[in-house]
């Protein structure tokens, strides 16, 4: 007597985009871009012996690290609608995690470069 073959096990998720734990590590990764660009700043400025013109950088790459935090929330609201759709596959091959939101899939394609 055989055993039957496993059964997948299938589910779908609707993953909140502006909750707490997203924006968090949204906003860890906006303050570790400002201190990698603050870092090679500080090392350039440091090499040509320019401290001053350091702190007069400082302000306009604060703004460009906000101006970027609040794109990508934007994004995350207009495209996205504050929600990113998966569905996931439990088999004997393994996990399997897959896009259901079509504007997420079409992100991708837009933004991935055409295959050679």
């Amino acid at each position: 007597m055989t055993a039957p073959p496993p059964v997948d096990l299938v589910w779908e998720a609707s993953l909140p985009l502006l909750s707490r734990p997203v924006l968090g590590q949204w906003t860890e990764a906006m303050l570790a871009t400002a201190a990698i660009v603050a870092a090679l700043l500080g090392l350039l400025f440091g090499v040509e012996r320019e401290w001053d013109a350091f702190g007069q950088m400082f302000l306009p790459l604060a703004g460009a690290v906000a101006a970027l935090w609040m794109l990508g929330v934007a994004v995350m609201v207009a495209v996205f609608r504050g929600r990113y759709r998966v569905r996931y596959v439990a088999s004997a091959a393994g996990l399997l995690c897959e896009t259901v939101d079509k504007a997420a899939r079409a992100a991708n394609r837009v933004a991935s470069p055409p295959a050679q």
